[in-house]
C-alpha cells in the first residue's frame, strides 16, 4: 500500500476506535492529583501522538523504497536503450594520414668484366640503404628510412643483376640511394657508378599516369632515374672495375 493511502488508513482507523470505544467509569471519574488515573482526554492525546509517530515512520520507509526503485528503474532503463539513443560520445579528432613512397632500382655488373668468388654467389656482399638528407647538410649524411625488400638476383646476357626496393619511404624529403660491396667479392676490387647525376632526389607524392619501364635490357639499365608520382624508378647502380671508365 502507497503512503497516500497508507495515511488516510490510519487516521480513519483511529478515528473509529476512538467513537466506537465506551469509556470505562474510572475513565469518566475525573481524574485527581494521587488518584493514579489518566483523563480520558490525555489518552487519546497520547494514542494520537502515537498514531503521528507511527505514520510519519510509514511514510519515511514508503518514501525510501519508492526512492530506490526509482533508481533501480533508471538504471533498467538505461540499460535497455536502443544504441541508437545511447548518449552520443564526442569523435575522437584522427591524424592526417601519412603518405608514403616507393623506390626501385638495381646494382648490376658484367659478368665479362667482372667474376663473383665462388663463396659469394649472387647478390651477397651487395648492399644497398636509402637515407634522408637533412636541409643545408652534406649529402653523405643521411638518415636511414624506408624498408628494403630482400634483393633478388637475375640474369640478362652477359649482366648480373641485383634488383631492391623501398617500401615507406618519406615524400617531400631529400633522398639518397648508396651501395657498398664488401672486400673480395669479385676477383678483383671494383668501384660502384652511378648514372642519376647527383644522386639527390625528392619524390613529391600523387598519381603517376606514364607507364613505368623497369625492364633489365642494358639500355634500361644505364639510363637516368625517373620520378612518377610516389614512384622513385631506374635507380641503378653498375659495378665496375676499380679506376676503370664508366661506360
Amino acid at each position: 500500500m502507497t503512503p497516500r493511502l497508507f495515511l488516510p488508513y490510519l487516521v480513519q482507523e483511529a478515528t473509529n476506535s476512538a467513537r466506537n470505544k465506551k469509556p470505562s467509569v474510572n475513565e469518566r471519574i475525573k481524574a485527581t492529583p494521587g488518584s493514579g488515573l489518566v483523563p480520558y482526554r490525555a489518552r487519546m492525546r497520547i494514542a494520537w501522538l502515537k498514531l503521528v509517530v507511527l505514520t510519519l515512520a510509514s511514510v519515511a520507509v514508503f518514501a525510501a523504497q519508492d526512492r530506490s526503485s526509482l533508481v533501480a528503474g533508471d538504471v533498467h532503463q538505461e540499460r535497455q536503450r536502443p544504441a541508437g539513443q545511447q548518449q552520443e560520445s564526442r569523435p575522437k579528432p584522427q591524424a592526417p594520414a601519412v603518405q608514403f613512397g616507393v623506390i626501385t632500382g638495381s646494382v648490376f655488373w658484367e659478368t665479362t668484366k667482372l667474376k663473383k668468388q665462388i663463396l659469394a654467389p649472387g647478390c651477397s656482399g651487395v648492399a644497398v640503404a636509402a637515407g634522408a638528407v637533412a636541409t643545408g647538410a652534406p649529402s653523405f649524411q643521411t638518415n636511414p628510412v624506408g624498408m628494403l625488400q630482400p634483393l633478388t638476383y637475375s640474369n640478362a646476357g652477359s649482366f648480373a643483376i641485383c634488383s631492391y626496393a623501398f617500401q615507406d619511404v618519406p615524400l617531400s624529403t631529400n633522398l639518397r640511394v648508396t651501395v657498398n660491396v664488401s672486400p673480395n667479392q669479385f676477383n678483383i676490387p671494383v668501384s660502384v657508378s652511378y648514372f642519376g647525376g647527383s644522386n639527390l632526389f625528392r619524390i613529391t607524392g600523387g598519381m603517376c599516369n606514364q607507364v613505368v619501364r623497369t625492364s633489365n635490357l642494358p639500355a634500361q639499365l644505364r639510363t637516368k632515374m625517373e620520378i612518377c608520382g610516389d614512384l622513385a624508378f631506374n635507380v641503378n647502380f653498375e659495378l665496375v672495375p676499380a679506376g676503370a671508365a664508366r661506360p
